[in-house]
Order: C-alpha cells, then structure tokens, then sequence
C-alpha cells in the first residue's frame, strides 16, 4: 500500500494512499486457522450494542448477552497475518453455556460482511461524551503522517482525550473507519480521518477541529 503527503488548500493537511481493490469472496480462503473461543483464551471481541455503537472488550464477561449472538472474535494468541485479518473475519455465536472445546467461529468476508445493507446493522451511534471510557475523539491514522502527528499533537495541549488508531497496523481500525465513512456518505483518501464527537473530518485543520469539539462539548 503506497501512501504519499499532501496539504489540501491553504490550512488543511493529510496524507493520501493509492487505491486497493478489497477482496470480495471468502471461497478463496486457503489454510486458515481454526478459532475457538475458550473460556480462558486471549481475545478482543467487538459487538454491536443497543446503542447502536461498536464496544470492544477482551473478557467475555463484558459482552451483554443480548448481543452475544454475533462477535466479531480477534484471537490475539495469533498473529494478524496468519488470520488474513485485512480479508477475513471471525464470527461467533457466544450465547449460552460454553462447550467442552470452546465456541467456534465462522469465517466471513470483511468486504462482504462491511457491504451489508445498512438497515441489518445498526446506525453507528454519535459519541459526542466519554461514556464508559470510550473516546470524544479518534484519530485515525498512520506512524509516519505529518498531518497524523499535528492532530495527536493539538489534541494533547488542549487536555483532549483521544484514541490513536493506525489503520495500515490495525485491520480492525481500518475497517472500523471505513465502516464509519461509508454510512456518512464519505469518501475516503486520506489520513488522518478524525472522529470528533461522531463528525469525520478528513485531515486536519486546527480551526475546524476546535469547532468540532465545542460542538461535541455541548451535545
């Protein structure tokens, strides 16, 4: 994935990357692993609440069982690359009493499992307050984006609680930003994309950063 800096007009910076055809069919997923969930095992799992927002928790006692019927299980004791992360996703039925070897997984498309209608998944819900630790603001982005490090860097001196998320490292927050994007009827091609109190702001413009949190701040 090749990525390259710019600044658009006169105060807004990003960093922009060429475009990479996502693959669509699971069919031709070779070799992987088998994940079962164990009562003990090493996991992140993410869920949709009934708030319509994506929770993420690494114990099972966090996930409400109401919404235990599908999760998205990441198996941290692998490697992303073994678990073909950036194509594939691990879905799990974690209701009810565990069995003898633990709960499996089925394997699906990212591609096919993101492009779903969007009335079977729930809306992605505003975050305009912290709520039970989850962040005012999102940064989604790469290690080495100059505009990437102004954001976190304006963030920090005004006291802003943030979560740093590297989409290049992370296929979880990848997708997890382009889920975002595509219900907000936006058009990805550049980092960072921050999440202000659910408003995407592609790059990053100080003045409409700040907007964005007075904004967030009295919602």
């Amino acid at each position: 994935m090749k990525w390259a800096c710019a600044a658009v007009g006169l105060f807004v910076a990003s960093c922009h990357r060429a475009p990479v055809p996502r693959v669509a069919d699971a069919g031709a997923a070779e070799a992987l692993p088998v994940v079962r969930v164990l009562p003990k095992g090493h996991y992140v799992f993410s869920w949709y609440g009934a708030d319509g927002k994506v929770h993420d928790a690494d114990a099972l006692s966090a996930i409400p069982e109401a919404a235990r019927k599908q999760v998205i299980v990441r198996d941290l004791s692998r490697s992303a690359e073994s678990l073909q992360s950036d194509r594939y996703l691990y879905l799990a039925d974690l209701s009810g009493a565990a069995p003898d070897d633990g709960w499996p997984t089925s394997v699906v498309s990212r591609y096919e499992f993101e492009a779903q209608d969007d009335s079977q998944l729930p809306a992605l819900a505003p975050e305009a307050q912290l709520d039970g630790g989850r962040p005012l603001v999102i940064v989604y982005g790469t290690s080495w984006c100059g505009a990437c490090r102004a954001a976190r860097e304006h963030f920090r001196q005004l006291h802003v609680p943030f979560a740093d998320k590297d989409i290049e490292k992370d296929p979880a927050a990848a997708a997890e930003l382009e889920r975002k994007a595509k219900r907000a009827g936006l058009r990805l091609g550049g980092v960072p994309v921050l999440d202000i109190g659910g408003q995407l702001l592609v790059g990053f413009d100080a003045a409409t950063v700040d907007h964005l949190l007075a904004q967030a701040a009295k919602g």
